[in-house]
């Protein structure tokens, strides 16, 4: 294999890309991220992500025990549909629409509402969990409309 390298090397007297070359090569480059950039959720993500997330929510009014397998079980379907995701689309960007920042942005408001139900469960008010699937189930729609929207005046 490296004699192969070796008279390839010899036979070619200039082995780097000429600066057209060069320049073709990082427009491609740069067109293959922003179709990546753009790579769209199927429709059924951010509504059943949203359900999922309403439903793991809701588990927190059963018994200790149940809430327990419940929310496991609920949680591996998140990561089963997300695989799916991946499957479908083949790659996930990580540049363009999906950034730290946005998911601690995205993330953040749905914690803080789970925490204000914990405090108001603590004190005896049981609906708030009803009150936070309904508002996260709720984010999570629109964040996905949002997501979707976004993408469409991109392209």
């Amino acid at each position: 294999m490296l004699s192969i390298m070796a008279s390839d090397a010899q036979t070619d007297p200039n082995p780097y890309p000429s600066a057209a070359e060069a320049a073709a090569a990082l427009r491609r480059v740069r067109e293959t991220q922003s179709a990546l950039g753009r790579r769209m959720a199927p429709s059924w993500y951010f509504s059943t992500l949203a359900a999922l997330l309403g439903a793991i929510t809701l588990s927190q009014l059963l018994p200790t025990p149940a809430t327990i397998l419940v929310t496991l079980t609920l949680v591996a379907a998140m990561a089963a549909m997300a695989r799916a995701f991946l499957d479908r689309a083949g790659v996930v960007p990580l540049t363009g629409t999906v950034t730290v920042r946005g998911i601690v942005l995205s993330a953040t408001p749905l914690v803080l509402v789970m925490l204000a139900a914990v405090w108001l469960d603590d004190s005896g008010h049981h609906w708030a969990w009803i009150v936070a699937a309904a508002v996260n189930a709720g984010a999570v729609l629109s964040l996905g409309w949002w997501h979707r929207r976004r993408l469409r005046a991109d392209a």
